[in-house]
């Protein structure tokens, strides 16, 4: 069935006064005061509403704010089977934010010179290739050039997320006047497979399979992918095995490349 994204509740310390920083109290995220449910009441709400549809396919946003209670995690994906969970996506602006006030311990990123005060793991080195529609194929057959990219718009994510993108259409004359923005790269997957752009990213940012194409640009340009995090012994339990099981996962499947 159609997939559900739901966001229920924040971050635990938000009903800790105590806790809040000014920014918090300044935007109202501060619930501690006795007129809100408890976090544990919107769990139980959510338990109920899967409890009555146990075939809902549903994710929960911002790793349904589990990252301390690693064995709750557990027992929720055991118990409830289509039950999914995002992890945060944003710019490099608002991730270097997010460590800075405590909302995340780890992101995985590309811009690792954004972030020289955190502890940063490169993991693998990956080119820049053109995404595009299955029907197209650049005018040599092998690989995208400036002219070919002038065929169709591109397709970009919004605010900074494509800079390396854009230095590349600035370097072929292609304003950004003609791109197509796009707020997730889910999104912009759908856009290639229904022909109306191409997408410059990075080659493990999609599979090339039988519903779009992956090129080669005509000049090698990469992106090192990898994770920043705050020092080890602030990271809660189930972000250090995450990055336990990236770090495994990039090695088991010899990923490791920098």
């Amino acid at each position: 069935g159609t997939p559900v994204l739901i966001h229920s509740g924040d971050p635990e310390h938000f009903w800790d006064i105590e806790k809040a920083t000014p920014e918090h109290l300044a935007r109202g995220w501060c619930y501690g005061d006795g007129t809100y449910h408890t976090l544990d009441q919107l769990y139980d709400e959510c338990y109920e509403m899967l409890d009555k549809h146990p075939k809902l396919n549903v994710t929960f946003a911002h790793f349904f704010f589990l990252s301390n209670k690693f064995d709750e995690a557990v027992r929720v994906f055991e118990k409830y089977p289509n039950v999914k969970i995002s992890i945060r996506q944003a710019n490099d602006v608002h991730i270097n934010d997010w460590i800075e006030h405590g909302e995340i311990d780890l992101a995985l990123v590309y811009n690792a010179s954004y972030y020289e005060s955190f502890s940063f793991i490169p993991l693998h080195k990956t080119p820049i290739v053109c995404f595009t529609p299955k029907s197209y194929k650049p005018r040599n057959g092998k690989f995208m050039t400036a002219t070919d990219l002038h065929d169709m718009p591109i397709i970009l994510r919004t605010e900074n997320f494509d800079d390396v993108a854009i230095n590349i259409l600035a370097n072929g004359g292609i304003s950004l006047d003609s791109c197509i923005r796009i707020d997730n790269d889910e999104s912009c997957y759908e856009f290639i497979r229904q022909g109306f752009g191409f997408r410059l990213t990075s080659e493990i940012a999609f599979t090339s399979n039988n519903e779009i194409n992956m090129y080669p640009i005509d000049y090698e340009v990469t992106r090192t992918f990898g994770m920043i995090s705050v020092i080890p012994q602030y990271i809660s339990p189930a972000v250090n095995l995450f990055r336990k099981e990236v770090l495994l996962f990039f090695s088991d499947n010899n990923l490791l490349h920098v």
